[in-house]
């Protein structure tokens, strides 16, 4: 597989990683204000739209690729908007190893959190260490995952 091929199914895993919207406490699209209970069941992993709960507003995105490996590695920085205190956090990424993982609160206080794949999909669950309030906040992941050489690259 060409260098260019090799990128493309990077940047296009990459992208599907941070398609990062938020957590909803069913499966289909949060049509709700931020009003909805903080008490979500993270147990259950919500299946198509994510929900509102957190929005993102900016992403940075630093990639280590070299097409004679069969991973590549990386780090993204989100910044996220919550619209109500949170301790779960659903997002999509697929295959993805996480090194590190932790929330930067409002308040500038590191929160540690855990990360798990629950659907084939792709969709994850981040847990955080505690509780966080509404307003702005910056997840940080440092990861490694395999190129996808499938034709879809899903």
């Amino acid at each position: 597989m060409s260098r260019n091929a090799l990128l493309q199914l990077a940047v296009g895993f990459v992208i599907s990683f941070v398609t990062l919207t938020g957590c909803s406490e069913s499966g289909t699209p949060d049509r709700t204000s931020a009003t909805q209970s903080a008490a979500v069941d993270s147990s259950e992993a919500p299946v198509g739209r994510l929900g509102n709960s957190v929005v993102p507003n900016r992403y940075s995105i630093e990639l280590k690729i070299d097409p004679s490996q069969e991973r590549f590695s990386g780090e993204v920085t989100i910044d996220i908007s919550l619209n109500e205190p949170r301790d779960t956090i659903w997002l999509h990424g697929k295959n993805l190893d996480i090194a590190e993982v932790y929330l930067i609160d409002s308040h500038s206080n590191r929160v540690e959190a855990s990360y798990e794949e629950r659907l084939e999909s792709g969709v994850s669950l981040l847990s955080l260490e505690r509780m966080v309030d509404t307003g702005p906040a910056t997840l940080h992941f440092t990861y490694s995952a395999p190129f996808n050489t499938s034709v879809n690259a899903l």
